[in-house]
């Protein structure tokens, strides 16, 4: 039986992702993670290790981008890019099997004002 660890930013989603999935007769379980957060990705693995054994294929789909001209963007909102975008596939490529999904309607930064 296959099994499967969601994670999301917000803890909500990602159990309400594993709810719908164990409401289809599979094996799941939810973990807030911020994917550019080295300590979040380990326990995110951890949990799926210790609810369903070791992690055959890990699947990353975090993206965000930024709308600003560069010329004008944060460091704060370059640092939440690279960490999203860049940084959480690279922690979660050291657990094996990686499949990247690219995040093409994924969550924008617009300009105020």
């Amino acid at each position: 039986m296959n099994a499967c660890c969601c994670s999301d930013r917000r803890s909500n989603g990602a159990d309400h992702l594993a709810k719908e999935i164990a409401a289809d007769g599979e094996r799941a379980a939810g973990c807030r993670t911020d994917v550019g957060n080295r300590a979040d990705v380990d326990r995110a693995v951890d949990l799926a290790r210790g609810e369903f054994g070791p992690v055959g294929i890990l699947v990353t789909s975090a993206g965000v981008t930024n709308v600003e001209p560069f010329s004008r963007m944060t460091l704060e909102s370059w640092n939440r890019v690279i960490g999203i975008n860049l940084t959480g596939t690279r922690l979660a490529k050291r657990f094996g099997a990686l499949l990247t999904i690219p995040q093409i309607h994924g969550h924008q930064n617009r300009p105020r004002g």
